[in-house]
């Protein structure tokens, strides 16, 4: 059973990930939002929510791939309504599942045969890219393009 080393590793990801994008576009957070539009994002997270719900108990959907859906239509609703934010959410899902992929080939190094032995393939394909499961680089890739430009949403 995964400890507090896991939910540490997942935000050294995210937080790496976030200065990357700092880097690559440029530009700091403002603390000044434009347009912001906070029914909108109540919106999405409901909708996210019982989209989530709706995949995962009714259709029998794994967890990870109803996040992914999760994330995506989060991800688009966001561009869809600041698409000054398209740019930004695309770095942060790229940079967020480079990142992860690195920090995957770190422990697979230090850890030899860790995807092996750490991920249950029995529901998913078994296809692993960049020392990273095709599940999980899915979702570290849409994890984000939701959260890199939620803070400016």
């Amino acid at each position: 059973m995964p400890g507090i080393e896991s939910l540490l590793c997942g935000f050294a990801i995210g937080d790496i990930a976030a200065v990357l994008v700092e880097q690559l576009v440029g530009f700091r957070h403002r603390y000044v939002r434009k347009n912001t539009n906070t029914k909108l994002l109540w919106a999405v997270i409901v909708d996210g929510t019982i989209s989530f719900c709706i995949l995962h108990y009714l259709f029998k959907l794994n967890s990870l791939l109803s996040s992914v859906a999760l994330l995506l239509t989060g991800s688009i609703t966001i561009a869809l309504n600041r698409p000054d934010l398209a740019k930004l959410s695309l770095i942060g899902g790229i940079s967020m599942a480079i990142v992860a992929s690195i920090v995957m080939t770190i422990v697979g190094i230090i850890t030899s045969g860790f995807i092996d032995a750490f991920y249950s393939f029995q529901n998913t394909p078994g296809v692993v890219l960049f020392n990273l499961p095709l599940n999980d680089l899915l979702l570290y890739f849409f994890f984000g393009t939701f959260f890199a430009p939620l803070f400016e949403f």
